[in-house]
C-alpha cells in the first residue's frame, strides 16, 4: 500500500494589514516539494509528517512525502500570489505521486487567502477532483 502525503499549515490574522507573501514561507518557514528534501527535514522535527511517517513505515506501507509548506508565526491573508503557488505546488506535487492508495493531507484549517476565504477547504475539493 501507498500513501502520500502533504501539509500546509499557515494561521491567518485578517486583521493584519499586510499581506503574507511566498518569501514567508521560503525564508522564515518551510516550502519544500521535493520527497528527499521533505523526508530529511521531517526527521528533524517532532512535526505532523515525521509522525505519519513513522506509522506508515511501522505499517509496512510506502510513503511520498511530495510536499509540505508551514509558516510558525501568524501573519496577514495570504496574497493571491501566493495562494496561487502553495496550492498550484500541492496539487502538482500529489498529481506527480500518483498512483497512490490513500492522500494524508495535514492542514491547520486557519488560512484565508486574498480571493479565497477558506484555502483548505479549496485544497480538499480539488484534491478530490
Amino acid at each position: 500500500m501507498k500513501a502520500a502525503l502533504a501539509q500546509f499549515i499557515f494561521e491567518s490574522n485578517t486583521f493584519a494589514p499586510n499581506l503574507a507573501e511566498i518569501d514567508l514561507f521560503r525564508k522564515g518557514g518551510v516550502f519544500l516539494k521535493d520527497e528527499a528534501q521533505v523526508r530529511a527535514w521531517a526527521a528533524g522535527t517532532d512535526s505532523q509528517m515525521h509522525g505519519s511517517l513513522e506509522v506508515l513505515a511501522a505499517a509496512g506501507w510506502e510513503a511520498a512525502p511530495c510536499f509540505t509548506a508551514l509558516c510558525g508565526s501568524p501573519a496577514g491573508r495570504l496574497s493571491a500570489a501566493c495562494f496561487r503557488e502553495i496550492s498550484g505546488t500541492l496539487l502538482d506535487r500529489v498529481a506527480a505521486a500518483m498512483p497512490f492508495d490513500v492522500l494524508i493531507l495535514h492542514l491547520h484549517g486557519a488560512a484565508a487567502a486574498d480571493g479565497e476565504d477558506d484555502p483548505e477547504g479549496y485544497l480538499l475539493e480539488k484534491v478530490r477532483t
